[in-house]
């Protein structure tokens, strides 16, 4: 039987953005949380400028959630669905959205690994871009001196 279990990591986030042909890479480093869960899911914790982000990455590994701003963001990226609803917290209100995956890669080894995600986001049928998203982390390092 596995045991669950939960260990701190560092976080490398690598975002490239594709609008109509405007490129763009975002970087952003966080620490947070790695748990293996019972049911053989994982969940990835971290703080993003005052927000609580948690990515939950389910057991088969094809599918994964993200919830952000607090749990006011829920997007879905599902290898298997053609187009996954999802609602995205912005300072306007909260925007009905479609998240068409490409693929989800998930692969970890004693507390490091990697996440990424390959997808486009829609909103009333209109393309919004096609992003291209990997999350490294690796086990935080304690030191005692």
């Amino acid at each position: 039987m596995t045991k669950e279990f939960k260990t701190p990591i560092n976080i490398e986030i690598t975002s490239d953005v594709d609008r109509a042909g405007d490129k763009e890479n975002v970087h952003q480093q966080a620490q947070g949380s790695l748990l293996f869960n019972e049911d053989h899911s994982y969940t990835i914790l971290y703080d993003m400028a005052g927000d609580l982000v948690r990515l939950e990455i389910a057991p088969e590994k094809t599918r994964t959630v993200y919830f952000g701003h607090n749990g006011k963001t829920v997007m879905v990226y599902d290898e298997m669905m053609d187009q996954a609803k999802s609602t995205y917290m912005s300072d306007y209100g909260a925007m009905d959205m479609l998240v068409k995956t490409a693929s989800v890669d998930f692969d970890q080894v004693d507390g490091q690994g990697m996440l990424h995600i390959k997808y486009e986001l829609f909103q009333n049928e209109a393309s919004l871009g096609k992003f291209d998203l990997t999350l490294q982390f690796v086990p935080t390092v304690s030191t005692i001196d």
